[in-house]
C-alpha cells in the first residue's frame, strides 16, 4: 500500500464504492437504508476495500467486480458509494492500493483507535452507511 498522494481520486467530488453482491444488501442500499455491516473491515482489521469510481467508466470496474462473483454470495449488483470527502471524515484516510486484478482498488482506513474500541469501529461503519447511496452496476440485468 502506498502512502503517496492520491493520483486518481479527484478530491471530494469523486466516489468510492463498496462492492455489493448480496441481493438483500443491494436492496437496502437502493432504498437508502445501507447496513453498517457493509462497511465493516475484515475481522480485526481497520481497512476496507473499495473501488475508485469516476476514474474510468462503471462498466470497466464492474467487469473486475463480476470476476469475483465466484468467491461471493451472488452476482455483483453495484456499489454502496460514498464521496471521497465523506470517506476521509472523522480521521479516516483513503489510500490508493492498485492490485494486479483491480487497478482501481483503494482502501478506506479507519483511525488506529477503531482497532481497539468496538464502539469507535461501529461509529465509523455507521457514518459511512448513513452517507452511502446506491450506484447500480451497468452489468446488472433488469431487477430480479
Amino acid at each position: 500500500m502506498s502512502d503517496a498522494p492520491l493520483k486518481n481520486i479527484k478530491g471530494g467530488k469523486s466516489e468510492l464504492g463498496r462492492r455489493l453482491y448480496s441481493r438483500k444488501d443491494a436492496g437496502r442500499c437502493r432504498r437508502g437504508k445501507t447496513r453498517p455491516g457493509v462497511f465493516y473491515p475484515p475481522s480485526g482489521g481497520a481497512e476496507i476495500s473499495v473501488d475508485m469510481l469516476d476514474i474510468v467508466g462503471d462498466e470497466t470496474i464492474a467487469e473486475k467486480a463480476a470476476a469475483d462473483e465466484v468467491k461471493r454470495d451472488g452476482p455483483f449488483r453495484g456499489w454502496a458509494a460514498v464521496s471521497h470527502s465523506n470517506a476521509c471524515a472523522q480521521n479516516r484516510k483513503v489510500k490508493e492500493d492498485p492490485l494486479p486484478e483491480n487497478p482501481y482498488h483503494a482502501l478506506i482506513v479507519f483511525p488506529d483507535e477503531a482497532k481497539h474500541d468496538k464502539n469507535i469501529y461501529d461509529s465509523h461503519a455507521s457514518d459511512l452507511a448513513q452517507n452511502a447511496h446506491w450506484r447500480e452496476s451497468p452489468l446488472t440485468p433488469a431487477r430480479e
